[in-house]
């Protein structure tokens, strides 16, 4: 008996076992990667992640909020001259 694997995307069988996942990791605490993966037990068919690849590569980037100032405008993280 064969294990019928479907797209967490967008539930097609995937029948050729070409199977793709994400693998994200993150930079916290200095320079140190954690493998935190909210995507590790989701599969996706070829063409589900040719989609997600086509997103990121044209996704604007996040632009971060500066940090708030207090006293003299200088950010409370930076360091005194």
């Amino acid at each position: 008996m064969s294990r019928v694997i479907k797209c967490d995307r967008c539930g097609g069988e995937i029948s050729d076992g070409k199977i793709g996942y994400i693998s994200m990791m993150e930079r916290k605490d200095g320079d140190q990667l954690v493998g935190d993966n909210p995507f590790e037990n989701m599969d996706f068919c070829r063409d589900c992640i040719e989609l997600i690849k086509g997103f990121i590569a044209n996704a604007e980037p996040v632009r971060m909020a500066k940090p708030k100032s207090k006293r003299g405008g200088r950010s409370v993280s930076q360091e005194p001259p």
